[in-house]
């Protein structure tokens, strides 16, 4: 199409593309990328195609195209221009100039996608008609004029049609592409996390809501909204409606000094508990015991963890722990000033343009002090589990709390293996040497607690043999001691090879493409989130997700 020709015009159908790029279709023969003989004759039919009327003044062309060049150099610009324009698109009547006029096809018949897309999603949204409106957001070709993202004239009406699409994919309910659209959209993501539900997929639902409140920290330093939060609360509610907490069993004696020390916090002085014992040995579950307690009598609690992966990330379980108090209650959010705002997001990791530990332990613990005061309660409690994966700048800023008195003091309630990392426990010594802490290690549970605890869990009369077997093979682990009772009340033969051979035998039960993504991933990470898990699996998102569900259902 590269020579010109004479042709009636009136005949000629035309297609502008400007929707993922522009493309032009001249009576069903297309113009290829590489025909365009300058960037300036591509921008030159974009330009027009988007006028109204697909025509502008020589004067507005020139403005747009050559704003640095004097009238004449502008001008002559236009002309060579016009004329490259014409070569390409093979007829003398696509690109005309009269008087002071520029004009696109004049006389042919023209139609640009992205003004069509325009007239079929405003018809879409008004009749209210969701299928129609994912119909037309199904046609979307794309961003307009990707090349010429950063051109002025392109710049708004590329927002226009991106926001006529994001209008659509809502209208639509096409919650997934909107998501990806627009990662900050939280219709979309309360839409997927109600889908995720409808489906059964209760842990995939709480997924979308932890990546949402990700995304909007990261992208915009905000909290999800109070509407968004409820339905989280709603779904995490129904998840956990079916879950039914072993009973704590074995430790009245620790429970009674851990309760001393609670009410000792309470009367304003300074204090910490340090639960400490082997993994499985109950630590966690002693502790929730006490955040239940301390919940129930009005205290305010924070609540974080460490993790081998952020070992060593500074202040990340304050972090964590903040964050998740800000989505249970929002209304300590608002009540920071932007400078509280913006070093959370910093120690975050999220602002990106400042390393995350250059921040000075006195303007975290201001930040705690304002989040404590906005909580508006007497009392406040600071529970790091895992506490032999906290970084070193948490461990001391957390000493620094406890040890200080009403109204800035915080009890601090840590539980720690000892034979992991000795950091925890070289923190811990101080403070219980000077009588600011107290240490409850945790030991075996006795034969009669392990008899209760199967028996609880088999919600039956459990025999002898049953009762030796979880006992012998668990050796006074209540994890073990529950895995047992597990594959007890499956009517499975207890396993020759002990409490880890309980464990295989659950596992055992999975189908084998999920042992299979288990597995690649345990030989890499004890811990990792889902996205992680997706890439050590090899598996897709969704795919990962159902994987974890069914392995967490186990």
């Amino acid at each position: 199409m590269g020579s010109l020709v004479q042709c009636k015009t009136v005949a000629v159908k035309v297609k502008v593309d400007l929707l993922g790029g522009l493309s032009v279709t001249v009576d069903g023969s297309a113009v290829g990328r590489d025909a365009w003989k300058s960037r300036r004759s591509a921008q030159l039919v974009a330009l027009l195609a988007l006028a109204p009327k697909r025509r502008m003044t020589t004067e507005q062309v020139m403005d747009v195209l050559w704003p640095d060049l004097a009238p004449d150099a502008a001008r002559a610009n236009l002309h060579k221009t016009a004329t490259l324009a014409r070569q390409t698109l093979g007829s003398k009547e696509s690109v005309v100039l009269r008087g002071d006029v520029v004009t696109l096809w004049p006389s042919a018949d023209v139609t640009v996608d992205v003004l069509a897309f325009e007239d079929e999603g405003r018809d879409a949204l008004r009749s209210g008609d969701p299928d129609a409106c994912a119909e037309v957001a199904r046609r979307f070709g794309g961003e307009l004029l990707p090349d010429e993202r950063y051109e002025e004239w392109a710049q708004e009406p590329r927002e226009r049609a991106q926001a006529l699409y994001l209008d659509l994919l809502r209208a639509g309910g096409l919650w997934s592409d909107l998501a990806e659209a627009d990662p900050t959209d939280e219709a979309a993501h309360r839409g997927l996390m109600a889908e995720h539900v409808q489906a059964g997929r209760l842990h995939a639902a709480i997924r979308q809501f932890q990546r949402l409140r990700t995304i909007l920290a990261r992208e915009l330093g905000v909290l999800p909204s109070a509407e968004t939060v409820a339905l989280y609360r709603e779904i995490l509610g129904t998840a956990t409606s079916g879950w039914v907490r072993p009973g704590l069993v074995g430790r009245e004696i620790e429970l009674v000094r851990a309760r001393a020390t609670l009410r000792r916090a309470a009367e304003g002085r300074p204090a910490a508990i340090f639960v400490t014992g082997p993994a499985g040995i109950g630590k966690t579950r002693l502790c929730e015991e006490l955040v239940e307690q301390a919940t129930g009598e009005g205290w305010f609690v924070l609540r974080g963890a460490g993790r081998e992966h952020t070992a060593s990330v500074p202040y990340w379980p304050l972090v964590e722990a903040i964050q998740a108090a800000m989505v249970e209650r929002p209304e300590l959010a608002e009540s920071l000033g932007e400078p509280e705002r913006a070093l959370l997001t910093r120690i975050a990791g999220l602002a990106g343009d400042e390393p995350r530990g250059s921040v000075h332990r006195h303007a975290v613990l201001h930040l705690v002090s304002r989040v404590l005061a906005a909580a508006a309660a007497s009392r406040a409690m600071l529970f790091l589990d895992d506490l032999q994966h906290v970084d070193e700048d948490t461990a001391a800023l957390a000493e620094v709390l406890a040890s200080a008195s009403t109204p800035r003091g915080v009890l601090l309630l840590g539980a720690y293996r000892p034979d992991v990392d000795q950091r925890a426990a070289q923190a811990a010594r101080p403070m219980v040497a000077r009588g600011v802490g107290v240490e409850i290690s945790l030991a075996p549970i006795s034969r009669s607690e392990s008899n209760t605890m199967v028996s609880d869990v088999l919600n039956r009369p459990a025999s002898d043999l049953e009762l030796d077997l979880a006992w012998e093979l668990s050796e006074g682990n209540p994890f073990m001691a529950l895995e047992m009772a597990a594959v007890l009340s499956a009517d499975q033969p207890a396993p020759a090879t002990g409490a880890y051979g309980a464990v295989d035998m659950r596992l055992e039960r999975l189908p084998p493409e999920i042992r299979a993504s288990l597995r690649s991933v345990a030989i890499v990470a004890h811990e990792f989130t889902a996205d992680e898990f997706a890439a050590l699996a090899g598996l897709d998102g969704d795919r990962a997700l159902e994987h974890l569900d069914v392995a967490i259902t186990l």
